[in-house]
């Protein structure tokens, strides 16, 4: 019985191990294969394999080393509604922040745009005073 456990934690473990090296595997492809160049394969499909392996690692750490694969099914229900709301939380986030500084917000609010700016601008040059207190 504790040998099942110890074999099964180390396949995890080996299994976290290498998803944490695809991912310099992913960023150095074309370095790493000789015989062919690989123009399909860029930055932002890197990025996304990166990203997918980072969803399949927090998987693993929360399945098994956080025990949520043997609790009852409610609370693994409510953990992953509570992750679904963070992701809609963060997505109304962005949407708001780019609808603030886009070109409809001009037209729709009074001067948003303009207001946006003129916050970005000042704060700028207050971290530009904070970091070079001389000038």
């Amino acid at each position: 019985m504790a040998s099942d456990r110890i074999r099964l934690y180390t396949l995890v473990y080996l299994a976290l191990v290498g998803l944490a090296a695809s991912k310099y595997i992913f960023f150095h492809l074309n370095e790493l294969v000789f015989f062919a160049e690989i123009t399909w394969w860029g930055y932002w499909e890197a990025m996304g394999a990166t990203m997918t392996t980072a969803v399949l690692k927090t998987t693993l750490i929360v399945a098994y080393f956080q025990h949520l694969r043997w609790e009852p099914r409610s609370l693994t229900n409510l953990m992953l509604m509570s992750v679904a709301l963070v992701i809609l939380l963060m997505a109304a986030a962005s949407f708001s922040i780019t609808w603030a500084t886009s070109e409809s917000a001009t037209r729709i609010g009074s001067g948003s745009r303009e207001f946006a700016t003129t916050m970005v601008c000042s704060l700028r040059s207050r971290w530009t005073r904070e970091q070079n207190p001389r000038q």
